[in-house]
């Protein structure tokens, strides 16, 4: 392959780096490879902040360890030895007003075990009788795809939709059952559908073939998976230029036209090949002149957005310290947190990390200009609510990790639970109720009645971290709120469903504003038709969150797909030095 080849990767989130480190694996040394990203620093969805002198995830926070994309390409690049468990792997639901424990053997929120599900005490008498009716029904046919909310429901009942299936989708996709694509988000039951006359039979049979000792479902760095990305973009030997914004993309005599810039400054970057590793509407934008099939099909893709609101507490703030990784939150519950995990239990590596953190830490907002209330924000990963969408960037891009499926993993189990009581007084004196209505707080921007500043001197060992996510689709007059509201609303969550006293010793909250691409009904057709009209035209490709799931392994299969079409566009039958693989060789597993 010759020297003055160049390939420009639009956008430097996981995908876009990921799909760097390929090319240079697999291109070799002479290959010239440049990254645009239209913020100021790398790595999307994949960042780390300090809360009270620790050094924690605000984006994703892990990944699934049993789909083998992620873990391979961690470490392919030096840092396996960085990779480590969680603690527990016990969950919870907060279903109907109490913290109960996740059934074992659900496939998504689909029930196997019958005894399990009722134990669990998720669903009410009623709602628990409709699931068996599944083995007695006529078939629910489905030759096209569907919601979610439609199959399921038709075989076991509203209930089990909107107390175990809606907090697991939502906890992946920020979204709502009733549009999501059954074959896109849960393939195997949709698979299942078409030749097995019951779900709980299909449930089951997906069980029982799932391996048993394939270890933990999640797995995360020891430094954070915001600290991925500088070291993908080191190994890749791709030149990074950030504060970079693509405007336009147009096809030449010989390759690929960028135009770069304002529109009075603009600059153009010529190359044989481009990789879009961007959001949908960014991707379409650019798509636009030479593509319109596929850009508009990628303008019709939603997106959901989301906040993580980390909180720092001193230990005595718990009558018993959370034993699991947290819990999900149904959206029937009325509350504005759809998630909560709590750090320190989840991974130890964060409790040692708080035991070497010793210090004052001061009740404090950002820039101290924004009022008393003791909260920090992530400037730079804002999104929209700082007049800038993700959607909007020509750079970065979602890639969180969850339950079962890869995103905002905050599944777990926790100790003890507030009265109603307590829980309505921290919510008057934040100025709001754990749903996320009532009253604003009075005062200044940030400020809260009956909440005070200060310094408190906290030993690290004695620090909880616990992260709340807010945001669901069709919910972003909860996002709205000012960084000050969005921390009262995760703290009256916190009093009501484990009791937690006092307030936090520090916090800091992140927006991430067009984050979760939702995966509605037909998203699977739809990303079939992008990519034929892509494939098309030589020297294009396309990967990220949009397309085949939005865990950071389902992000990386598609940045593989994406180096395979353009080095055998540039180097047809060419030899590839790496490890003897085409980076394309693997197929991708669907989902996340």
């Amino acid at each position: 392959m010759g020297m003055d080849r160049h390939v420009v990767i639009v956008g430097a989130g996981i995908a876009g780096l990921a799909a760097a480190w390929f090319l240079r694996s697999a291109g070799g040394p002479r290959l010239r490879i440049t990254v645009l990203e239209g913020a100021s620093r790398i790595g999307g969805k994949l960042h780390a902040s300090e809360v009270a002198g620790v050094l924690i995830d605000s984006g994703a926070e892990s990944m699934l360890a049993r789909r083998p994309e992620g873990k391979e390409l961690v470490e392919a690049i030096g840092l396996g030895d960085q990779l480590v468990d969680p603690g527990t792997t016990r969950s919870l639901i907060l279903s109907r007003g109490e913290l109960r424990p996740m059934p074992a053997g659900q496939v998504m929120g689909v029930p196997s075990d019958l005894a399990a599900l009722a134990r669990s005490g998720i669903l009410s008498p009623g709602g628990l009788a409709r699931v068996p009716m599944d083995q007695v029904l006529p078939p629910t046919l489905v030759n096209d795809d569907i919601s979610v909310a439609e199959y399921i429901k038709a075989r076991m009942g509203d209930e089990i939709v909107d107390r175990l299936v809606e907090p697991l989708l939502g906890g992946v996709y920020a979204g709502r059952a009733d549009h999501l694509s059954l074959a896109a988000t849960m393939p195997a039951i949709a698979a299942a559908a078409r030749t097995e006359r019951s779900l709980l039979r299909a449930a089951k049979d997906i069980v029982a073939a799932a391996p048993k000792d394939a270890g933990p479902v999640f797995t995360t760095l020891r430094g954070g998976l915001g600290s991925l990305p500088a070291a993908l973009a080191e190994a890749s030997g791709a030149q990074i230029r950030t504060g970079v914004m693509v405007r336009g993309l147009s096809r030449t005599q010989t390759g690929w036209r960028l135009v770069t810039g304002p529109t009075r400054e603009e600059a153009m970057i010529e190359a044989d090949a481009v990789i879009l590793a961007v959001p949908g509407p960014a991707a379409s934008r650019l798509l636009s002149h030479d593509v319109p099939t596929a850009a508009s099909e990628l303008a019709q893709i939603e997106y959901a957005s989301m906040a993580i609101v980390t909180l720092a507490y001193p230990r005595d703030a718990f009558s018993a310290l959370p034993e699991g990784t947290g819990y999900l939150v149904p959206p029937i519950e009325g509350r504005a947190v759809k998630a909560v995990t709590f750090s320190t239990s989840k991974w130890p590596h964060l409790a040692d990390s708080t035991a070497n953190s010793t210090g004052s830490f001061p009740t404090r907002s950002d820039a101290d200009s924004m009022g008393s209330f003791p909260t920090r924000s992530d400037a730079d990963s804002t999104g929209s609510f700082a007049g800038r969408s993700a959607s909007d960037s020509a750079g970065g891009f979602v890639a969180h990790s969850a339950p079962d499926h890869g995103v905002d993993s905050v599944t777990g189990t926790v100790a003890g639970s507030g009265s109603r009581s307590t829980a309505g007084d921290a919510a008057e004196s934040a100025g709001v109720s754990p749903s996320g209505s009532g009253r604003s707080s009075a005062g200044a921007r940030g400020s809260v009645a009956g909440f005070v500043p200060g310094t408190r001197r906290v030993s690290g060992s004695d620090l909880v971290l616990v992260r709340c996510s807010i945001g669901r689709i069709g919910e972003e007059h909860v996002l709205q709120r000012d960084d000050a509201d969005l921390v009262a609303l995760a703290m009256a969550e916190l009093v009501e469903t484990v009791g937690v006293r006092g307030r936090p010793v520090d916090s800091r909250v992140s927006r991430w504003g067009g984050g979760l691409p939702q995966y509605n009904v037909g998203h699977n057709e739809r990303i079939a038709r992008v990519r034929a009209a892509v494939d098309v035209h030589p020297g294009l490709a396309v990967c990220g969150a949009a397309y085949d799931g939005l865990g950071i392994p389902a992000c990386v299969g598609t940045a593989r797909r994406a180096a395979s079409r353009i080095l055998e566009h540039l180097d047809p039958g060419g030899e590839w030095p790496h490890d003897g693989r085409h980076p394309g060789n693997q197929p991708a597993a669907q989902g996340t």
